[in-house]
């Protein structure tokens, strides 16, 4: 092999006895002895081809050719961390780890000294600083779980220590990586590991392209439409073949040609089908042995169709620019899924998510963990590590920043469905922890009607706050005005009624009232609040500055009274009392003060029609005329203006008339 550029005493080959006929440029011997002190300690019998070619150089020589008997031979470290099985030739300068269809050659990648990956194919070009193959089965291992697939393109670069798979857009190769671990199919174009990184990076082939674009999808996935577009125009769909004929022949395992001839079509119709088939994960296809291994998939995915199991609707689409589609880390193999702007959960119950960021983390079995809103029906959760258990087939939130939710305007007429359109909400509810139970476990399909899912239960307690700018302009602030709901459950967010929706808990009104214990509902207006009668007695008002007695009404109006207001000897009447944490506005129908002989002496009044302005931590209450004059001293005397009631006494300004006489004063 000198002129491959190996010593004469390193690679070489002894011949037995032999003849050349020498009017050919090219002879071949079987049973040749043949050296390579690079690789092995022994020498080794095998096929030998001879070849003359004139101006070849050291690197481009593919002359002589050894082919080795022994198809396990084994190499340990045959670069860093990487043992080789299988036959061994030598084609000129060129190593090929060589196979057949029975004895593959191996290639084994070691991680914390153990293998990790597994490469089988029929023929491995080795060079010294790579690995190539045009057509290898590669297995991932984790645990007791693996991603395989049975034929992509094989890189190892060895300068980076780079491994690459690339699902070619031909045959076999276009079937998608089978996960155990997470229960999903892959259809991405490769998956690069450098060996001395923690992660597997899924993503297409690096190229111009400004997006790339990948689909995983659920082991348990049925669609009535693709089943539909994967029949196309045959008389019998292609699944049903495959399955009657396991079934006929009691096997898992078949070749193509006795398949050919149980369908009755042309042999190439049948590989197309059958290529096909192997591409959408429902059987596994060896081309080179002609086999077909029948997947669990297939099974499901008919007696889904014909309503004998559950089945999801569960994908993962993934379009990004500049990072991969997914990443998995090898420390716990968690995929980390990017681009993926919507999940459908439960299409009959309408829940699906929208991760922030467009990232979920998948785990093993389909659960994954996100931040994101979580949409159920009617409700909309804006939360942050919530985790999805696919068994349970629910999701965990153990912290929802908010709630939002809807409801039917029966205001409005029907639309052409006979639905009531629906209006938002205009309350959020903040700070829960919960869970959405999606429907029942067992019927992730819909197909049984469960009419109280999807349910949420709340776990702890959770807040409702009036600080918004449009509420008084903002006047109720969240440390101390909120309403501290329960927890709660809600079912049928799909369609829960308006009239169902009621949370129990309390208002702390910060100290205008003391805490109230009546349950939110949904308002006139559209928000959450409520309309509480007081005891005969009444409520302390603004710790005990004065009382109010009768009607409290709570909404994104504010918090609002119809009823009577007592402060010192003053009694107000009023439909629209208005309170803030530090005063009460109103537009009083009927004013009194009672006459009082004491050490602070206040004269009697009566008023219709004023405004009042009650600031109680100050002391103050102002009464404004609005149209009628203020009567006061029995009538005797009426005042166009105001007055301020204080308990230090009666004051007052304006025009005051009492016999012949008036007095302007301020």
């Amino acid at each position: 092999w000198e002129r491959a550029g190996y010593p004469a005493n390193e690679v070489y080959a002894k011949l037995p006895k032999y003849e050349i006929f020498t009017k050919f440029s090219n002879y071949v011997v079987d049973s040749a002895l043949f050296y390579n002190t690079n690789f092995f300690s022994t020498p080794m019998y095998g096929h030998l081809e001879e070849k003359i070619l004139a101006n070849v150089s050291e690197e481009k020589a593919t002359y002589p050719r050894f082919d080795s008997y022994d198809k396990r031979l084994k190499i340990n470290n045959l670069f860093k961390d990487i043992d080789y099985e299988g036959g061994f030739s030598m084609y000129g300068a060129q190593f090929r780890g060589s196979g057949d269809v029975e004895n593959k050659a191996f290639l084994f990648f070691k991680k914390d000294n153990q293998i990790f990956i597994t490469a089988s194919s029929m023929r491995f070009l080795i060079r010294k600083d790579r690995i190539n193959a045009e057509r290898a089965a590669i297995i991932i291992k984790w645990e007791e779980d693996s991603i395989y697939h049975p034929s992509v393109q094989f890189k190892y670069t060895h300068k980076n220590r780079e491994l690459t798979f690339i699902r070619v857009n031909e045959d076999i190769s276009k079937s998608p990586f089978y996960d155990s671990y997470h229960k999903i199919d892959i259809y991405c174009e490769t998956m690069n590991w450098r060996m001395d990184e923690p992660k597997i990076d899924l993503e297409m082939v690096k190229s111009s392209s400004s997006e790339s674009e990948a689909l995983f999808e659920s082991a348990n996935y049925y669609s009535d439409f693709s089943y539909t577009k994967l029949q196309g125009i045959d008389k019998e769909h292609p699944l049903r073949l495959v399955k009657n004929y396991s079934l006929k022949y009691k096997s898992r395992k078949f070749y193509l040609s006795d398949f050919t001839k149980y369908v009755g079509k042309a042999p190439e119709q049948v590989e197309a089908m059958v290529i096909r088939l192997a591409y959408m994960g429902f059987i596994i296809y060896d081309d080179y042995k002609q086999e077909i291994t029948v997947k669990t998939k297939l099974d499901d995915y008919l007696n889904a169709r014909d309503k004998k199991i559950d089945y999801d609707v569960l994908q993962f689409h993934s379009v990004i620019s500049a990072l991969p589609n997914a990443t998995i880390n090898l420390l716990n193999f968690d995929m980390k899924i990017r681009g993926v702007v919507r999940v459908f959960l439960s299409d009959s119950q309408n829940v699906y998510i929208y991760p922030y960021d467009q990232e979920l983390t998948l785990m093993k079995n389909r659960d994954f963990i996100f931040d994101g809103r979580v949409h159920a029906g009617l409700f909309d959760f804006y939360a942050k590590k919530c985790f999805f258990q696919y068994d349970n087939f629910k999701i965990k939130m153990p912290m929802i920043d908010s709630l939002r939710f809807a409801v039917y305007d029966k205001t409005k007429e029907k639309d052409m469905y006979g639905n009531y359109p629906t209006v938002n909400i205009k309350s959020v509810i903040e700070g829960l922890t919960g869970e959405i139970l999606i429907d029942n476990p067992y019927n992730k399909s819909g197909l049984k009607p469960f009419h109280d899912y999807p349910i949420f239960n709340s776990t702890s307690e959770s807040y409702v706050y009036y600080d918004k700018k449009n509420i008084q302009k903002g006047v109720y602030k969240r440390d101390k005005f909120y309403y501290r709901l329960e927890p709660f459950t809600i079912d049928s967010l799909d369609n829960t009624t308006t009239e169902g929706i009621l949370f129990k808990g309390y208002l702390a009104s910060a100290g205008i009232f003391p805490d109230i214990n009546e349950p939110l509902v949904v308002m006139p207006d559209f928000s959450l609040g409520f309309v509480k009668e007081t005891p005969p007695s009444g409520y302390s008002a603004y710790g005990g500055k004065g009382t109010y007695i009768s009607k409290i009404n709570l909404s994104n109006q504010g918090l609002k009274g119809s009823g009577t207001i007592k402060y010192l000897t003053s009694t107000a009447y009023s439909d629209d009392f208005t309170f803030f944490p530090d005063s009460t506005n109103a537009k009083v129908k009927e004013y009194q003060i009672k006459e009082q002989k004491a050490k602070v002496e206040y004269p009697l009044v009566n008023a219709q029609d004023v405004n009042i302005h009650w600031q109680p931590y100050k002391d103050i209450m102002r009464i404004t005329q609005i149209s009628k004059p203020i009567e006061l001293y029995t009538e005797k005397a009426s005042l166009k203006g105001g007055l301020v009631l204080q308990p230090t006494g009666l004051t007052g300004a304006g025009l005051m008339e009492f016999s012949d006489a008036e007095i302007d004063s301020k």
